[in-house]
């Protein structure tokens, strides 16, 4: 799919020629491996995840890395959890299914999300995102991703999508990963054509947990891994509430992978849906 058209440079809002250079402040960008990555250097430290290191035969070891450690990621996972995350996909596939047009998926990573969007939906246009384009190669060897889905490394912050471009904007655990929240899904609202949904899968956490105590204390992250507070920054950027409720939950088990929650902890799974 070519989406050239519906990029932008994310410094200025300028167009961006047929080699990614912007026409209006003349920031450089570049496609490498099916991927663009569109990232300025004086946007932060983020900025090095845009440096391409890697070759084709590195991608290619990330990928076969990648299926090894998901493997142990899973063996991990209760029986709990997996049932419950399964209810939950059951939930996001339903609102999923009857998407049409071009949606967005932000902070794709190793593409878990995305690859069942693929399934869940074959014909719908897919363009994965996320702050590392090194990282969405990989996913694009991985996940065997047909000509229907692009690439394009961007922050969160500044997606480097146009205007009302897309149809609808998925997302798990994304906004989840990012510093200022706000700013992501102001983000989110502007790229989204009017009438557009975001479907947000997210893991949650209960408010008095010692787990969600920790996270906001450290990071600061607590509004965001509570549905209820991350569905009022929602409301705030001025999307409406179409469905915000917690599927399913499970007990967390002992897990090296993941910081959050803490072993024994209550996980929460949750669907967060909204419109423009």
């Amino acid at each position: 799919m070519d989406i050239s058209n519906l990029l932008m440079c994310p410094r200025c809002g300028g167009e961006l020629d047929h080699s990614c250079k912007c026409l209006g402040c003349g920031s450089e960008y570049e496609q490498k491996m099916g991927v663009y990555s569109i990232l300025y250097k004086d946007m932060g430290e983020d900025y090095g995840f845009s440096a391409w290191e890697f070759d084709e035969s590195d991608i290619q070891k990330s990928a076969d890395e990648y299926r090894a450690f998901r493997e142990k990621y899973e063996s991990c996972l209760t029986s709990d959890c997996k049932k419950a995350e399964q209810r939950l996909d059951e939930a996001v596939r339903e609102h999923i299914k009857g998407c049409r047009g071009i949606a967005a998926d932000i902070a794709t990573g190793r593409g878990m999300l995305l690859n069942l969007v693929m399934e869940w939906n074959p014909e719908l246009n897919l363009i994965g995102t996320d702050i590392d384009a090194r990282i969405l190669a990989v996913t694009k060897l991985v996940r065997s991703c047909g000509e229907n889905v692009a690439f394009v490394g961007c922050d969160g912050r500044h997606i480097a999508l146009k205007n009302g471009s897309v149809d609808h904007v998925f997302s798990f655990v994304g906004i989840a990963n990012m510093p200022e929240p706000e700013k992501a899904i102001s983000e989110v609202y502007r790229i989204l054509k009017k009438g557009g949904t975001f479907i947000y899968k997210g893991l949650f956490m209960d408010r008095d947990s010692e787990g969600m105590r920790d996270l906001a204390e450290r990071f600061g992250l607590g509004r965001i891994m509570d549905i209820e507070l991350l569905t009022a920054l929602f409301s705030d950027a001025g999307f409406k509430v179409v469905r915000s409720e917690i599927v399913a939950s499970a007990v967390w088990g002992e897990n090296p992978y993941d910081r959050y929650p803490f072993a024994g902890e209550n996980c929460n799974y949750g669907l967060i849906v909204v419109e423009k």
